[in-house]
């Protein structure tokens, strides 16, 4: 965790006193498909479990960065992803954003994407985005959207990334 604390430090130091920063970041085990992660601050990771078609809200384990010079930072897992498994990092403006009433896109929506969309991790990145942009239809968009999909597969795992300013 020296990189998170040197991370967080550094960003103390240099960078306005308006600044608050989310970081998710984890580490995918190749052979046994493990998830070890770190979440300063950041919207919980979803995990979905293909056997039992249930989503896991993975927990955050350290505040965001750049509050306290001195903060900690914990690790999580690492926990052991089975076939078929999702794990998606995504910001809130995916959830957040708005459609023209003001209503929001939520968590539910994003869950019922990632329990039916078996495809690979890009598919199931371009599901989502697509599903909150035809959502949001031509409403102004109030934060960025950034998204992370790994699934997991017989032998390792496929992931892919995506973000929308």
């Amino acid at each position: 965790m020296r990189l998170f604390h040197k991370t967080n430090r550094d960003l103390v130091r240099d960078t306005g006193d308006d600044k608050l920063l989310t970081l998710f970041y984890g580490v995918v085990g190749d052979r046994d498909r493990s998830l070890t992660c770190v979440s300063s601050g950041h919207d919980p990771a979803l995990w979905y479990h293909a056997d039992t078609g249930t989503i896991e809200e993975l927990p955050n384990t350290s505040i965001l960065l750049r509050v306290f010079e001195d903060a900690t930072f914990a690790q999580a897992g690492p926990v052991s992803l089975r076939s078929g498994d999702v794990v998606v990092v995504g910001t809130g403006g995916i959830w957040e954003a708005q459609d023209a009433g003001g209503n929001l896109f939520g968590k539910e929506r994003l869950y019922e994407i990632v329990r039916n969309v078996h495809g690979s991790a890009e598919e199931v990145c371009r599901t989502v985005l697509k599903a909150v942009g035809d959502f949001v239809g031509a409403a102004p968009r109030q934060d960025d959207v950034t998204l992370v999909v790994l699934r997991a597969l017989a032998s390792n795992a496929d992931a892919s990334s995506h973000s929308i300013s």
